[in-house]
């Protein structure tokens, strides 16, 4: 008999809310992105990313046993010269990654295995804000058949997910305002 108390009052105490909000699974989380024209909205993340004379492709790349995903790629129609450009979102939830802390350290990661891999460290990590919300940031080099281009890695912790912004441009100050007018983040009032 009292161990079925004991039963009855851990199921209740399970069955309370605790507070703690759930994380979306990753088809939840591609199927709240649509592309309409030229921009990718999501609403899980309440982000739009605009690609300014370019086009938007979405999803690319889903893994759902990994909780990953390559939620939209962005890129402009130039082909050469400073105009031309590519955005990438990714997301990966947290709780497949236990062992990232902060999107810093995350941020820091991607770039030391993209040294590894050849690229050149410009600016190590950075604190960005990136339309209202801190990301980190770091800016790599990559030298291709002799021709240079710069990458933006950029990095926050948003509803249970690790979400980056991979951006290529010819130059650092472009990679900046591209962070800057091409993603924006819808505002919540609480």
């Amino acid at each position: 008999m009292a161990s079925a108390a004991v039963v009855l009052a851990a199921a209740i105490f399970l069955s309370y809310p605790t507070g703690q909000t759930l994380t979306a699974d990753i088809d939840a989380v591609v199927a709240a992105g649509k592309v309409t024209s030229n921009q990718y909205n999501n609403d899980y993340f309440a982000l739009t990313v605009t690609a300014d004379d370019g086009v938007i492709q979405a999803p690319s790349l889903v893994n759902r046993d990994a909780q990953r995903a390559r939620l939209a790629d962005a890129s402009s129609n130039a082909k050469m010269g400073e105009k031309r450009y590519s955005v990438g979102l990714l997301v990966d939830a947290q709780a497949k990654n236990p062992l990232i802390h902060s999107p810093e350290q995350y941020i820091r990661a991607v770039r030391q295995q993209l040294q590894k891999d050849g690229l050149e460290t410009v600016r190590e990590e950075f604190p960005i804000d990136v339309s209202g919300v801190a990301f980190v940031g770091a800016v790599m080099k990559a030298t291709v058949r002799g021709n240079v281009y710069y990458r933006g890695l950029y990095g926050t912790f948003l509803n249970g997910y690790i979400l980056s912004f991979d951006i290529k441009a010819d130059t650092p100050e472009r990679l900046t305002t591209l962070i800057s007018t091409v993603i924006r983040f819808k505002t919540h009032s609480k």
